[in-house]
């Protein structure tokens, strides 16, 4: 399952992706850019790095358990797979990352 969803990562696709998010979504867009930080760091180890790829390539992704076009809980699967990988890499993530993912 995993590299199904690498497959979909690409840089602009998540950056695209962000972008359309409906204003209401900050929380999803400040864990997404978090995640994004912290896997772009050289100290954080591949495996987790290969984690955060493939639930950045799960938000991209337009195949959900619950499709983005729902209201509301259209983007509760994508942050559900986002805050669990999250809780991974929590000791990777540093002050720095928290101020830019928070712009």
């Amino acid at each position: 399952m995993t590299k199904r969803y690498a497959k979909q990562f690409s840089q602009k696709g998540f950056w695209r992706k962000l972008h359309s998010l409906p204003g209401s979504y900050q929380e999803i867009r400040y864990r997404a850019k978090l995640l994004w930080y912290v896997m772009r760091d050289p100290d954080t180890p591949i495996a987790l790095k290969a984690s955060a790829v493939a639930a950045l390539g799960y938000l991209i992704c337009p195949l959900d358990v619950i499709p983005d076009t729902i209201p509301i809980g259209g983007y509760m699967d994508d942050l559900a797979v986002i805050t669990a990988v999250l809780a991974q890499l929590e000791p990777y993530i540093t002050a720095d990352m928290r101020r830019k993912a928070s712009r």
